[in-house]
């Protein structure tokens, strides 16, 4: 149970920084 715990956090973070990546790229594509 604390690798699942453990495993959510980390996906967690993963799809925050998907998120933010997707943001950065979206704003560029703006840019262009």
């Amino acid at each position: 149970m604390k690798d699942f715990r453990r495993l959510q956090k980390k996906t967690k973070s993963v799809q925050k920084k998907l998120k933010e990546y997707d943001e950065m790229s979206s704003e560029e594509s703006e840019i262009s």
